[in-house]
């Protein structure tokens, strides 16, 4: 239908007002469906650069909250084993204590070699060549190869530390948990503890039965006592290596909760609130398509009437 001249001005500002209402519902309804003020940063105006910030805040958080998860695994795997490694330790010290006690001959040192041998091997195979998803952990930075090998191994003076079975390196790992704080954590398996556990095991394990009197089992005996205290204070450093870590991952649990916190009220709006303008704004377009129709079916017929 042709409008009058005395009507087109007004169809074409009612026209363009009920668009607009269209559009900011159009808008709000996006909103309303994904919580959030705008899909850019274009459209959340001046509060665009502290929602930057918050989340390269966020995104380095997690980052730092990841390393530290991880290395926290990693010291919690080493932390289980050292139980293994004090329980071997301290049942050769028991093995020989009781040999040394019960004066022991050549018909019973076979089965102390035996013993010897099985514990050796377990903490050399099972222990310090253990594997943490995929990784050895004792090894250094050497995490894909086998730490231990004991097959060129050989005690020579019993007196002497010798690491000859150890195929990794000196490297202690660490990670960087904040921007001002990295973890050092971690042991190697040529570590005195393990050196002095193996050498203890190796002085019985390797012997000859004949040649084996109080005084080779009494200096076993003291070796084996050391490496027991070594072993349990490379368990309490990793201990402790624990704590700093879990604290470190809630410390950044907590700011990323804070950054969440903050950033939502921001970047989300009020559902609720949302519901009750898009009531009103669907009334008001309702009433402007109303008027618009009015005015597009007036006629100079109607008006002489």
């Amino acid at each position: 239908m042709a409008l009058r001249v005395a009507t087109a001005s007004m169809n074409d500002r009612m026209l363009k007002a009920s668009m607009n209402t269209q559009a900011r519902m159009m808008e709000m309804q996006l909103q309303q469906a994904t919580g959030e003020k705008s899909g850019n940063y274009a459209g959340l105006g001046g509060t665009a650069r502290t929602v930057i910030d918050m989340e390269v805040s966020m995104t380095r958080t997690e980052t730092y909250r990841l390393a530290g998860e991880t290395a926290l695994g990693r010291v919690n795997a080493m932390h289980e084993q050292m139980d293994t490694v004090t329980q071997i330790i301290s049942d050769f010290y028991k093995a020989v204590t009781a040999m040394r006690s019960t004066s022991g001959t050549e018909q019973t040192f076979p089965t102390l070699i035996q013993e010897a041998v099985g514990l050796r091997d377990h903490l050399a195979n099972n222990v310090l060549n253990f594997q943490h998803q995929g990784r050895y952990l004792f090894g250094g930075s050497a995490t894909l190869d086998r730490p231990i090998d004991l097959s060129g191994y050989a005690l020579g003076d019993p007196s002497v530390p010798n690491t000859d079975y150890y195929q990794g390196d000196d490297f202690i790992a660490q990670a960087q948990v904040s921007q001002d704080h990295t973890v050092v954590y971690g042991v190697t398996a040529n570590d005195p503890a393990f050196e002095q556990a193996i050498r203890a095991l190796s002085m019985i394990a390797d012997a000859d039965p004949a040649a084996i009197d109080d005084d080779l089992l009494e200096e076993a005996q003291k070796l084996a006592e050391q490496a027991l205290d070594n072993a349990i204070v490379v368990q309490n450093r990793l201990g402790i290596d624990a704590r700093t870590l879990e604290r470190a991952v809630t410390a950044q649990d907590d700011y990323k909760f804070f950054l969440e916190s903050n950033l939502g009220p921001i970047k989300g709006v009020d559902v609720a609130a949302l519901t009750v303008k898009l009531a009103a704004f669907d009334s008001q377009l309702r009433a402007s398509y109303a008027a618009l129709g009015k005015i597009q079916s007036l006629s100079l017929v109607d008006y002489l009437r």
